[in-house]
């Protein structure tokens, strides 16, 4: 999964891997675009909480290499799609948080946008 990512690291501020097997969500991935706004009243932007935050989450075992495969044939390709966004999008779009949802129900990958 790192491997497949990797293409996008270097635009990635965090990423995380859930350690559980015994995850009953169909929620498998979700990434996030943090954009440059004050996070607290008076303050000011960060530049370490600038841009993706991805994270893996566990899934139960039975579950686990149908995701895994549906997350490296779909999602991270999807994902690193959706990352290339933000870099090219206009500035109202790059001034606003974003987040992508990746659920598996039924072996089928869908992505959604959260507002």
């Amino acid at each position: 999964m790192r491997d497949a990512i990797e293409p996008a690291s270097a635009k990635i501020v965090d990423l995380r891997f859930g350690s559980s097997t015994t995850g009953d969500t169909s929620e498998i991935m979700d990434a996030r675009w943090v954009a440059a706004q004050s996070r607290t009243y008076g303050g000011g932007v960060h530049p370490g909480s600038v841009g993706f935050w991805v994270s893996v989450y566990p899934v139960r075992i039975e579950r686990k290499q149908a995701a895994r495969r549906a997350l490296l044939e779909e999602g991270v390709p999807g994902m690193l799609a959706w990352m290339k966004g933000p870099l090219v999008a206009k500035e109202g779009w790059q001034a606003t948080d974003h987040t992508r949802v990746w659920t598996l129900m039924d072996g089928n990958l869908k992505a959604t946008d959260i507002e």
